[in-house]
């Protein structure tokens, strides 16, 4: 999805959303949660790599080295969306500093996807 969200974007689309619509996704716990984020640190990598157009793709031309950078932009990214939108979702304010930390956590688990992009534009090089 995000491909194609920034492809339209990016040509000058605009992208429409229900403000109305809600959605509950099933949570099937941690071991889910990894695989997920695995996917989604690839995806912040791959995408980047594949269109130099989306916003920080600068960064992935650092290699691996940039696994540090990407993941704190992430953090910050979701610290914002906490502080923003955080009572919107039922947090309280006491409840802030463990949905930082759990922020921290998920975001964490993402190196190994991001590691497996990194590896595969490696060997991709290499092979041509």
């Amino acid at each position: 999805m995000r491909l194609q969200a920034e492809a339209i974007t990016l040509a000058g689309g605009v992208l429409y959303f229900e403000p109305r619509m809600h959605v509950t996704h099933r949570f099937d716990g941690w071991p889910m949660e990894r695989r997920i984020r695995r996917h989604v640190g690839y995806r912040a990598v791959r995408v980047r790599q594949l269109d130099p157009r989306v916003g920080h793709s600068w960064m992935v031309r650092l290699g691996v080295w940039s696994t540090p950078l990407i993941l704190a932009a992430r953090t910050l990214d979701s610290w914002r969306d906490c502080l923003r939108a955080g009572r919107y979702y039922g947090v309280r304010w006491f409840e802030l500093p463990a949905a930082l930390a759990t922020a921290v956590a998920v975001h964490l688990l993402e190196i190994g996807g991001m590691r497996a992009a990194f590896a595969e534009a490696r060997a991709r090089a290499a092979g041509s």
